[in-house]
Formats: structure tokens, C-alpha cells, sequence
């Protein structure tokens, strides 16, 4: 059985309780996150990613670097121009021309990063990008991250 906390449908975001969650060094706010706690070592931390990407259907996640989120257009389309510039030179280059993109964002939360859940320490892990269904409100993407309680120092 999970500690997950069920709430009705006018409250609750993937059925779960919002729960305070903060970054240890009192970083960005998290107010919007839900969490859940399967294990009492063991979070899971959806995150809403703010896009204005659609859904799986049209639109291709995929992360890169260590907090950004690409929604590629989904079948990927090559942009049909090349990007030029010139160096301190003053040489001409040319870039490869890429795919078309919905939108890029940042995510808050990134692997290593330590948060506080009721009183006590978790190490975020790695992430995946889901479209996941809210009850009362529409389908829309999450960074869902697993997180280890951690030492407090």
C-alpha cells in the first residue's frame, strides 16, 4: 500500500495532496509540485512543466543538458533553412538547419539537487518527461523525478 493521500477531483492534481516541498538552499519555489511517498526513504516529485507544447500526439519530448526540455514537433519536421554567421575573422559559417520545435524550457529541479520534505532531506534523482492526467483539469506535461531521503547534516 502507498502513502500516497487521495483528494476529490476539485482539489487534487494527479489525485495526490500538494504537499510543502522546498529546496534545501531555499532556492526556486516548488509550491506548485506534487508529491508522493511510497516508501518513507522515497519520494516521487511531479513537477508541471510550463509549455505551450500539445500533447504526445504532436509533440516529441526530449531532455538535454541538465534542466532543459526540447518538444520537438512530432514527426520531426528538418527546418528547411541553414543558419549563418561569421567569426572574429569574418568568415562566413553555416549550421545545420535542425528540426522544428513546439517550445524549450528549464525545469527547476535538476539530478543532485536536494530538497526538504517534512522535516527531512532527499537527493533528487534522474527525471522523465510524462503527459499525465490531473483529475478536473486538462492532461499536460510533469518532470516526474524520484528523490532518497539523504543524512541530515
Amino acid at each position: 500500500m502507498s502513502n500516497t493521500t487521495r483528494v476529490n477531483h476539485s482539489q487534487g492534481r494527479l489525485g495526490l495532496k500538494p504537499h510543502t516541498i522546498q529546496y534545501s538552499t531555499g532556492l526556486p519555489n516548488l509550491d506548485d509540485c506534487i508529491v508522493e511517498r511510497p516508501k518513507p526513504f522515497r519520494l516521487v516529485i511531479w513537477e508541471p512543466i510550463l509549455t505551450k507544447a500539445p500533447g504526445p500526439s504532436r509533440a516529441q519530448p526530449y531532455c538535454c543538458y541538465i534542466k532543459t526540455v526540447v518538444f520537438y514537433h512530432r514527426p520531426y519536421i528538418a527546418r528547411p533553412f541553414k543558419t549563418f554567421w561569421r567569426d572574429r575573422s569574418g568568415k562566413l559559417h553555416t549550421s545545420s538547419s535542425g528540426y522544428e520545435q513546439w517550445d524549450q524550457v528549464e525545469t527547476r529541479l535538476a539530478c543532485d539537487d536536494v530538497v526538504v520534505f517534512e522535516g527531512e532531506r532527499f537527493s533528487v534523482g534522474l527525471g522523465e518527461v510524462v503527459w499525465a492526467n490531473a483529475p478536473a483539469q486538462p492532461r499536460r506535461w510533469y518532470m516526474r523525478r524520484d528523490a532518497r531521503r539523504v543524512e541530515n547534516r
